[in-house]
């Protein structure tokens, strides 16, 4: 009898396993047909942009994608286009890597498309699904650029430069740092101050543990299960709305004032446009993001870059020098001292021109659209890489060479050059962020030398791109 069992449970389980081997390539078939019929579906007035025929149902390329995103698009354009089709993050994508396109999707058209972030960003940032939609977006500009533009960005001087001595106390001699972890906290503290005031604490150092979880998550697939980093961002991002519902209430039984960017959104003056505290922690965290992980990574490669090209290092230092000529150790930066940080400037932009800022700018078109004989359907996704032009040999020749002398004399032509985005939806932290690096190259060049520890590794993507390991190096008073 128990023979008899097991044999008929061996026949199920070869029946089954050649059912498995039958149906399954029969879907992935299916799969893929079903892919190719969603886009050949569109074939209007214009054709979709060529790309790759077969890909992973549902993953599609992305995993390339992710591993080098910059080689991703080489090899993409070599093979079928400056514009070209790819499925990214489970959808329809197509990649756009010209100067003119770019400008079209974020600037000429910006009314017609949306932001098209994975829907694990949108909803761990923004659980209201309301902030990135257009009417709340232009209002929110409205009030933050008041606060970030460059005359009322004069009276955070004095703190950021304070912020920027306190992040670089710990740098005894001969001690290994890491300059990618040593930055953040430097920008998150910055960000937190100039959005609402606090100053640095073991509050804002548990927010930044929060902040890492969040980041890690952004782009997560959107599964929520206990072990995905997407379910721990969701947590760390509900830590976090705890934390900035306390500032909130604490603000509202206050009579002080703050004169920050938290202030100015919990008492707009617009009749009947009150923003909901689920909103206003959600705008907090959106704008924390924004304003410290980019600036940081720009702050690394900035130090590397240096390192890399001594005679420009020995000429930025001098420029450093001549403006600590005169001054007390002790002794504050003000504004006309950031304004003679003439070469330095154009080292930190060059710097974001050759440090893969911003691989790709994701928008959404709100209805089918047509551009240079290409269709943009309706609900695709449609990635602006910035990167693919700021390193286009046509644009800038030798793309790969560190030359700042290039953003001399105006720089570079209108629209090939775009570190911040273009449109609406510029990056609103621009002069903050170059502010900000500003300070500290100066910090750090009037007061130390250093050197990269161990070999370069490359480059890790996600969730920007920084030299693989953060850049660990070795520094020594000056």
């Amino acid at each position: 009898m128990k023979h008899r069992i097991a044999d008929s449970t061996k026949r199920d389980m070869e029946v089954l396993m050649l059912v498995s081997l039958i149906v399954g390539p029969m879907l992935l078939v299916l799969a893929l047909l079903l892919q190719q019929m969603q886009r050949s579906s569109s074939g209007r007035k214009s054709r979709i942009p060529k790309g790759n025929n077969w890909t992973l149902p549902f993953f599609g390329e992305t995993f390339n994608f992710l591993k080098d995103p910059h080689n991703f698009h080489l090899k993409h354009i070599a093979r079928f286009g400056e514009t070209f089709y790819a499925s990214l993050f489970g959808e329809n994508c197509i990649v756009v890597t010209t100067p003119e396109a770019s400008k079209w999707v974020l600037q000429t058209a910006q009314q017609s498309f949306r932001p098209g972030y994975p829907r694990s960003a949108t909803t761990i940032v923004d659980p209201t699904e309301t902030i990135y939609q257009p009417k709340f977006h232009a209002r929110m500009r409205k009030i933050v650029g008041s606060t970030l533009n460059p005359d009322a960005l004069q009276h955070y001087v004095k703190y950021i430069d304070s912020v920027a001595r306190i992040s670089l106390t710990n740098w005894e001699s001969n001690r290994i740092v890491n300059l990618y972890d040593e930055m953040k906290k430097y920008t998150f503290y910055v960000a937190l101050k100039i959005i609402c005031s606090l100053d640095p604490g073991s509050e804002l150092e548990e927010m930044a543990l929060n902040m890492e979880k969040v980041k890690d998550g952004f782009f997560s697939l959107h599964i929520d299960l206990p072990w995905t980093r997407y379910h721990s961002a969701l947590k760390a991002r509900d830590a976090l709305y705890k934390s900035f519902k306390k500032i909130i209430d604490r603000r509202r039984k206050e009579s002080r004032r703050y004169n920050d960017i938290l202030e100015d959104l919990m008492f707009s003056d617009e009749p009947g446009q009150k923003f909901t505290d689920a909103q206003l922690q959600a705008l907090v965290l959106s704008l924390l993001f924004a304003g410290y992980e980019t600036t940081s990574a720009q702050l690394v490669w900035t130090m590397k870059r240096l390192h890399e090209n001594p005679d420009i290092l020995e000429s930025v230092k001098a420029e450093h020098d001549a403006i600590r000529k005169g001054k007390l150790r002790e002794d504050s930066l003000n504004w006309e001292d950031i304004k003679e940080m003439k070469l330095t400037l154009r080292v930190i932009y060059e710097t974001m021109r050759t440090s893969h800022l911003d691989v790709f700018i994701p928008r959404e078109p709100l209805q089918d659209l047509e551009y240079d004989g290409f269709l943009f359907p309706k609900g695709w996704k449609i990635h602006a890489s910035i990167s693919a032009f700021h390193l286009n040999p046509k644009i800038f020749p030798d793309p790969y060479k560190f030359d700042p002398s290039r953003f001399e004399d105006g720089g570079p032509p209108p629209n090939t050059y775009m570190p911040f985005g273009n449109g609406n939806r510029r990056c609103l932290g621009s002069e903050v962020a170059k502010t900000q690096m500003l300070i500290s190259i100066h910090h750090i060049l009037s007061n130390y030398r250093w050197e990269a520890v161990g070999p370069d590794r490359g480059i890790q993507w996600w969730a920007v791109a920084i030299p693989k390991g953060g850049y660990p190096i070795k520094v020594q008073p000056r």
